[in-house]
């Protein structure tokens, strides 16, 4: 599965969208994150969701990789072709993730969550149902600590998350 990316400067979001995200209605911007097998059928499943003058070669459609695709990768959201769609919360710093439908409408599924070097994907119902000890680890991990690396395992594990390699 290719991962292609249609980034904010030539990105739109509907009010579905917005709505599904959190954010609030002058936000008109958005990263679109599709997995797909190749590049036309990346463009053919955005025209299908509101994006109808995307051409093969349209230059904001690129190959992505990164923090937040990694850590969507881990979640295991990419095993299929799907159109993920990611705002940014101003008040908290996160990033919440919805899956974008055929009729451009959008259901949220998550949060990506940044620390200085790495990210974390929180399934909503993941992040609804922690147990005390996984919000306790999750407090620290966002505020970050000494031992950056071992927290962020634990926090990994705990949400099922982990992709064997080593931090």
């Amino acid at each position: 599965m290719e991962l292609y990316t249609l980034g904010t400067f030539v990105s739109r979001i509907n009010q579905s969208i917005r709505d599904a995200l959190g954010l609030p209605v002058e936000e008109n911007k958005a990263t679109w994150i599709v997995a797909a097998h190749s590049r036309t059928s990346a463009v053919n499943a955005l025209k299908k969701r509101g994006f109808p003058d995307m051409a093969p070669a349209h230059g904001g459609l690129a190959k992505h990789s990164g923090r937040d695709v990694d850590a969507l990768r881990a979640a295991g959201l990419f095993e299929r072709e799907i159109v993920l769609v990611t705002g940014f919360d101003a008040r908290t710093g996160t990033r919440p993730v919805a899956v974008v439908d055929d009729q451009a409408e959008a259901r949220r599924i998550g949060i990506l969550h940044y620390n200085p070097n790495v990210c974390l994907y929180v399934a909503d119902d993941q992040a609804n149902n922690l147990t005390p000890a996984e919000q306790v680890a999750m407090d620290v991990w966002l505020r970050g600590s000494a031992d950056t690396g071992t927290m962020l395992r634990a926090v990994r594990a705990a949400f099922g998350t982990c992709t064997g390699k080593d931090i």
